[in-house]
């Protein structure tokens, strides 16, 4: 087929690839070598059935969705393949084939395409999404004129080309990702190459900045002697040429990320702490650490030491290394004495360019502020932690019906963040009203100043709940609102629903159990007993099911019985019962029926299975079953009389060989 003979009405690059599911391409086939002018359809328009035909034989044995539609565009014939497109194909007869097609765009141009064939009697193809529910796939549309049972029709045919649409998605897709790939590298590289001259160009500023402070400081000296002794905080100097000559000699060796490096080495922070030396100390440094004389300081910084000061000389370390100038941070110490004590630390590093080696650092001592801190921080995490480790719904109202707070189970319930929810009014939050409802326990609790717990359901939070408000009261006792808390229950009353379904139904077929079944049986019976009304029951057996799961398995076996199940409830009036009897035998209970009525829902039932086609990998095979009906008579005292009448017809059909409806005739 060329490509200039195709109307292409769909094939965007913006198409969704999640949409398409894996499916296994269908062979081309050209619609012109099928012999349809031999055809000799001569059967009544009413009458005929098309699947019978031999047309509607032909176009079964197609691998791909084929359809005869009549110049209306309705569908009179849809073939095994269009279960691709439809999950009950059967229902496709009578119906628009244009509702194949989602979109009155992509509508449209298939009505174009079908007017064009009927206009000028020549074949038409194109390309588009189609299918119902789920089944969608992406396909050629086939549209050709034939001449069957003395009139015009449109032979309507699909290609599934879903495989191939989706490589060429795929391919876009990887290319797209591609280019946004390199499109990103090239930004990241430009802002990097910008951050990198805004860094030289701070560190040249504070080269600059540090030169002329120590032309300033040794211009000073004797003025910063005086300030150093006198100050109120305390200042220690600090000898860091060893961690700098580490620091340089790891440069050396090709260390290029010493941050890095110095994380993995946790042995240097305690090297450095040797290698630094203390060179001198002012009056309140020897004050803060209990020393006599200076002596008992300077030195190594162990005596200043506990292993979490550790990480006070590791920033050190790293603002030498990354050429910073100052650090400030918290830190932990002892004294002489062994006392623990709380820093806050300022140091001047020496920069890289310069001749001192030596930081200046302050230390001034927050240790009652920070234990007041601790512990007002350690109070507040653990009643913080209580509060949103509870898993219930937990909210704090006051009296103008506004929330102060609330735990993180019921913010993360709303979908938004507990500050969020601060000082919004409950209703508007809770329940998407303009004022609270009449049975709202907060405000029943309002007006009496008492508990409450109640069950409700409520929608905007999804579920069903046990609620409890309990009395907030204010410093003087007076009443400031209500702890509201939410338990959901909603998984219990599932459950519960779930325990009474389990109670009466099968768990894998969805029908009625056996013990279930009979007493529905023994109502109907007694009824039909009573007020004389017909009533029949069928059992029915699906036929060599052991050999179903012998050589396919059991879970092939479950597949049957389950579609069985649906085929029951496809065929079935509301009215009528099924339930699984037990292993592979169904019973059903027709009510105000007779026998007769009853067998012809049951060939029905049997057709629609027979014609059923079940698949195992490569391997497909048929399932057909066997029905014994038995009607009700007056002179039966119960039950289970008309179900041995049933077992009886059954066991005949099998012995007629199976695969068939036989109705109980009395001796």
């Amino acid at each position: 087929m060329e490509k200039k003979d195709l109307h292409d009405f769909f094939f965007t690059e913006n198409d969704d690839l999640d949409l398409l599911e894996d499916h296994i391409a269908s062979q081309t086939i050209d619609l012109r070598a099928l012999s349809l002018e031999n055809l000799n359809e001569q059967e009544s328009p009413e009458l005929r059935e098309y699947d019978k035909t031999p047309l509607g034989k032909l176009l079964n044995s197609l691998p791909m969705p084929a359809m005869l539609l009549a110049t209306t565009g309705i569908i009179l014939f849809a073939n095994e393949g269009c279960s691709r497109i439809s999950s009950d194909k059967d229902k496709l007869k009578g119906e628009t084939f244009s509702r194949l097609f989602s979109g009155s765009n992509r509508s449209e141009k298939a009505l174009d395409l079908f007017q064009r064939v009927l206009s000028e009697r020549q074949s038409q193809v194109g390309h588009t999404h189609l299918g119902l529910d789920t089944h969608k796939i992406f396909g050629r549309i086939h549209f050709r004129s034939v001449r069957a049972w003395n009139e015009r029709l449109i032979l309507f045919v699909i290609e599934d080309l879903t495989a191939e649409k989706k490589q060429i998605l795929l391919a876009q897709k990887h290319h797209e990702l591609a280019r946004q790939a390199r499109d990103e590298l090239e930004l990241r590289v430009q802002q990097r190459t910008a951050e990198l001259m805004e860094t030289n160009k701070k560190l040249r500023r504070e080269i600059a900045h540090r030169k002329r402070v120590e032309i300033q400081l040794r211009s000073s000296e004797n003025k910063y002697r005086a300030i150093f002794e006198t100050a109120p905080v305390a200042i220690i100097e600090e000898d860091l040429s060893g961690v700098k000559a580490d620091l340089q000699a790891l440069q050396a060796e090709g260390v290029r990320d010493l941050r890095q490096y110095i994380g993995n080495h946790p042995e240097l922070v305690v090297k450095a702490a040797c290698t630094s030396r203390i060179v001198d100390v002012n009056n309140a440094t020897l004050k803060l650490y209990g020393a006599s004389d200076k002596t008992d300081l300077i030195g190594t910084l162990d005596k200043m030491m506990v292993p979490d000061s550790l990480d006070i000389l590791k920033e050190k370390m790293l603002a030498l290394a990354e050429g910073y100038t100052s650090l400030e941070t918290e830190m932990v110490g002892r004294n002489l004495h062994g006392e623990q004590i709380y820093l806050l630390v300022r140091a001047s590093l020496p920069p890289d360019m310069s001749r001192t080696k030596r930081a200046i650092v302050t230390k001034l001592d927050i240790t009652e502020l920070k234990r007041a801190q601790e512990a007002l921080a350690r109070s507040k995490r653990e009643w913080e932690r209580t509060f949103d480790a509870v898993p219930d719904l937990i909210s704090i109202i006051d009296r103008e019906q506004r929330i102060v707070r609330v735990n993180k189970a019921l913010a993360d319930r709303l979908g938004a963040l507990p500050q969020e929810l601060v000082g919004r009014r409950c209703y508007e939050t809770f329940h998407l009203e303009e004022r609270g409802p009449e049975n709202c326990p907060h405000l029943m609790l309002m007006a009496d100043g008492l508990p409450h717990l109640s069950e409700v359901v409520d929608e905007r939070l999804g579920g069903t709940f046990v609620v409890s408000t309990t009395p907030l009261l204010d410093d003087d006792g007076n009443l400031a609102g209500s702890v509201h808390v939410a338990r959901d229950i909603t998984e219990r009353k599932r459950l519960e629903e779930e325990l009474k379904i389990l109670a009466t139904r099968d768990s894998l077929t969805g029908l009625l159990n056996r013990r279930h079944f009979m007493e529905s049986l023994g109502f109907f019976f007694e009824n039909a007993k009573r007020y004389a009304l017909p009533l029949s029951l069928c059992l029915c057996d699906l036929d060599s099911f052991k050999q179903i799961n012998d050589v396919y398995g059991h879970q092939a076996g479950d597949k049957v019985l389950e579609a069985f199940g649906e085929v029951l409830r496809h065929e079935l009036r509301s009215s009528d019962v099924a339930a699984r009897y037990g292993g592979d035998e169904f019973v059903v209970i027709f009510p105000h029926t007779n026998s007769s009525e009853a067998r012809e829902c049951l060939e029905r039932i049997r057709v629609h299975l027979e014609s059923t086609v079940f698949r195992n990998e490569a391997e497909s095979y048929k399932v057909t079953c066997t029905a014994g009906v038995g009607e009700f008579r007056a002179h039966m005292h119960n039950a289970e009389e008309l179900v041995q009448e049933a077992d009886k017809a059954l066991y005949k059909g099998k012995a007629l060989g199976r695969n068939c409806v036989v109705m109980f005739r009395p001796e």
